[in-house]
C-alpha cells in the first residue's frame, strides 16, 4: 500500500484505500479521520504483527545533532543493534509513506508511530539527537504512549555516538 503526496490531499490511496476510506470486507473506514490505521488493524486489513516488534527490539528516533538528523542514522543503528525502526514496520505491513508535510501524511506517520509504541514491549530504544523539538512525534505521541504502555519496562536513549542512558523505567 503506497501513501504518497498524490494520494493524501484527496484521501484516495491505492491497495485497499479508496476515496478517503479503507475498504475492509463490507466496511468502509474513513482514512481522513484520526484512528483510520487502528481501525484497519482491528478489522484485519493491516497485519498487527507488522507493528508488533519482538520484545526488546523496538527503536524510535527523533531530533538532530548539528547538521545530522536522527532519521538519517536510524537504519544503520537498527541494523547494528538488531532493532526494528518504523520503516521496518511499514515494510512488513507493505506500506510506504512519503515525507510530504501534508496534514494527511503527517497524520498517517503519527498513527503508525502510535501503533508501534502501543505494541512495543520490554526494553525499548530511541535514537535521540541533541536537539529534539517538543512538537516532534517522539515528544507528543511516542514517548507518552511508551510510558503508558504497561508492557514497556525501560526506554533507553542512544545518542549519535552510541552512548546510552535510561530515560524511563517502570519498576518491576
Amino acid at each position: 500500500v503506497a501513501f504518497g503526496p498524490e494520494h493524501m490531499e484527496t484521501g484516495a490511496v491505492v491497495g485497499g484505500l479508496i476515496e478517503g476510506g479503507v475498504a475492509v470486507g463490507s466496511g468502509l473506514y474513513d482514512a481522513t479521520s484520526y484512528g483510520a490505521m487502528s481501525r484497519a488493524l482491528d478489522a484485519g486489513w493491516l497485519p498487527v504483527e507488522a507493528f508488533t516488534d519482538a520484545p526488546n527490539t523496538s527503536l524510535f528516533y527523533s531530533g538532530r545533532t548539528g547538521d545530522t538528523f536522527a532519521w538519517q542514522r536510524v537504519r544503520d543503528v537498527a541494523a547494528e543493534r538488531g532493532l526494528t525502526e518504523i520503516l521496518g514496520n511499514l515494510d512488513l505491513a507493505g506500506m510506504t509513506f512519503s515525507y510530504d508535510p501534508s496534514p494527511m501524511q503527517t497524520q498517517m506517520w503519527e498513527e503508525a508511530s502510535l501503533l508501534k509504541a502501543r505494541h512495543a514491549s520490554g526494553d525499548v530504544y530511541v535514537l535521540l539527537g541533541d536537539d529534539v523539538s517538543p512538537e516532534s512525534v517522539w515528544s507528543r505521541i511516542e514517548r507518552p504512549a511508551l510510558e503508558a504502555n504497561p508492557g514497556v519496562a525501560i526506554v533507553t536513549a542512544i545518542d549519535f555516538d552510541g552512548n546510552e542512558r535510561v530515560i524511563f523505567s517502570r519498576h518491576r
